[in-house]
């Protein structure tokens, strides 16, 4: 298995190189790649604006969308949106919040009249998160059906770096890159918030 890294731009320029396996050697013919069935299909979300943004057809597995803007702009309320669409058109979806307390979470379902039964969590440890949504995907009643995990937002993980649970300007990098690399060998989805600082 050879490992490929992708480099992203990080507000504040910082780079992170994201970290993934797939068993083609450097030099493999581009005639000789299969794209599994799994990456073929397309998730809507019922959300217009969010489809039309995403070329009409919604989500590709393993794609990793961040929702990012100022505080009080309506990322949590638009991706609690998105999350309750996206379970009404056949996904299992895991909303975790770091941010918000699940009852806040509750009002704002209800506020919004939202009825897709998407999963909630309230996690902030990025491996647990991710423990987590392994077990939900493997449940029975979730098996062949496409897969999201929603953060809330990135700034409040904690990638599990320090034993004290410090969390520094690397920590959102390094969590992003855990979340990146299981959305791209599960072939899920992830979409996560991150919040656009003063300095933009």
């Amino acid at each position: 298995m050879e490992s490929s890294t992708t480099p992203t731009t990080l507000p504040g320029n910082h780079k992170m190189r994201l970290k993934f396996s797939d068993s083609f050697a450097t030099g493999t013919s581009i005639k000789d790649i299969k794209v599994p069935a799994e990456l073929l299909l397309r998730h809507r979300t019922g959300v217009e604006w969010i489809d039309e943004g995403l070329g009409g057809e919604g989500f590709t597995p393993s794609m990793v969308t961040m929702f990012t803007g100022e505080p009080g702009a309506g990322k949590t309320t638009a991706l609690l949106t998105v999350a309750s669409g996206l379970v009404e058109n056949g996904a299992t979806v895991l909303f975790n919040t770091a941010e918000e307390s699940l009852f806040q979470v509750k009002r704002t379902v209800d506020r919004l009249g939202l009825r897709g039964n998407f999963l909630v969590g309230g996690e902030t440890n990025v491996d647990e998160i991710l423990k987590a949504a392994d077990k939900i995907r493997k449940r029975p009643e979730n098996k062949g059906k496409p897969f999201f995990l929603m953060v809330d937002s990135l700034q409040c993980l904690d990638d599990g770096n320090f034993s004290t649970g410090r969390i520094t300007s690397a920590t959102a990098e390094r969590s992003l890159e855990k979340l990146t690399t299981w959305a791209k060998e599960n072939f899920t989805n992830v979409i996560a918030i991150g919040q656009v600082t003063k300095g933009g």
